[in-house]
C-alpha cells in the first residue's frame, strides 16, 4: 500500500514508542509524512503522541489534516469511517 521507505519510518515509529522513545517516533512519523503528506496512519498516531505529550496545538494540526484527506476521500474503509467519527470527536 504505501512505498516501502515509507513503511520503513512508520515502523520504526511504532518501535519506537513500544520503547518509550517517543521523541525519536515522532521523528519517524513526520519522515513518513515528508515522503507521503497523505498518509492517514502516520498522521493518526503522531497526532496521539502529540497530545500524549501535552502539546495539544501539533495533535489538532495532525488531526484536522487527517479529517480532510478522509472527508475528501471516496469509498472509506470501516477502520476509516471509525477515524473520522474519532477524528470529529477529539477536540
Amino acid at each position: 500500500m504505501y512505498d516501502p521507505e515509507e513503511e520503513f519510518y512508520n515502523n520504526t515509529a511504532i518501535a519506537c514508542i513500544k520503547i518509550g522513545t517517543y521523541e525519536e517516533a515522532i521523528n519517524n512519523f513526520s519522515s513518513t509524512l515528508r515522503l507521503n503528506p497523505s498518509n492517514i496512519d502516520a498522521l493518526y498516531n503522531r497526532s496521539k503522541l502529540y497530545k500524549m505529550l501535552g502539546n495539544t496545538q501539533k495533535a489538532r494540526n495532525d488531526f484536522d489534516a487527517m479529517k480532510q484527506l478522509l472527508k475528501e476521500k471516496k469509498n472509506l474503509t470501516t477502520e476509516e469511517k471509525q477515524l473520522l467519527e474519532l477524528a470529529f470527536s477529539q477536540f
